[in-house]
């Protein structure tokens, strides 16, 4: 029977990945799903990384600037790999990865980035309480972009009343 310290493996180790296969050499890998067994604990463990990993996906927007930068006052995923890139959880499809970012995390009080793949079930406390907090700041992030949108609509409505005004005034609206 496989011995696990449930509490203090990281969760990301129950799920199937790539493993470089030993007997045909470099270059060839095998899938290894069930790295640390099979069982309904271990799918659970797997689930459990799998909703982590996709409930911060759905929360944090990817913040990059005009020169590929992070801009330092909005939280995000901040990817570890430079060759892959994340679109912000909510408008696209589950995104996938292997916890190859780093999420931010509050303990103590103070927002700290931490690997994805790293979290264990005795992080669970903090990363839960840090995706109460990150879904407070995406509300107030879609309310605001709603505002400025509504504003933006007004401005547009304006400058084509403004618009239609000046043509009646010349003859040319019907």
């Amino acid at each position: 029977m496989l011995s696990i310290n449930w509490e203090r493996t990281p969760m990301y180790g129950f799920r199937g990945r790539m493993e470089e296969d030993a007997e045909r050499g470099p270059g060839f890998w095998n899938y290894v799903g069930h790295p640390l067994g099979k069982g309904q604990a271990q799918g659970i463990m797997q689930d459990l990384a799998d909703s982590i990993g996709q409930a911060y996906a759905n929360l944090l927007p990817v913040e990059i600037d005009e020169n590929g930068e992070y801009r330092g006052d909005v939280h995000y995923l901040r990817e570890i790999t430079p060759d892959k890139r994340f679109d912000e959880g909510k408008n696209a499809d589950p995104i996938s990865f292997e916890g190859n970012v780093e999420v931010p995390v509050i303990r103590d009080g103070c927002r700290v980035y931490e690997r994805l793949d790293s979290f264990t079930l005795a992080d669970l406390p903090a990363i839960l309480d840090t995706l109460v907090v990150l879904e407070e700041e995406q509300s107030r992030r879609d309310q605001a972009e709603k505002e400025r949108k509504a504003e933006e609509r007004k401005r547009v409505k304006r400058e084509r009343a403004k618009e239609r005004r000046k043509l009646q005034k010349l003859g040319e609206w019907h």
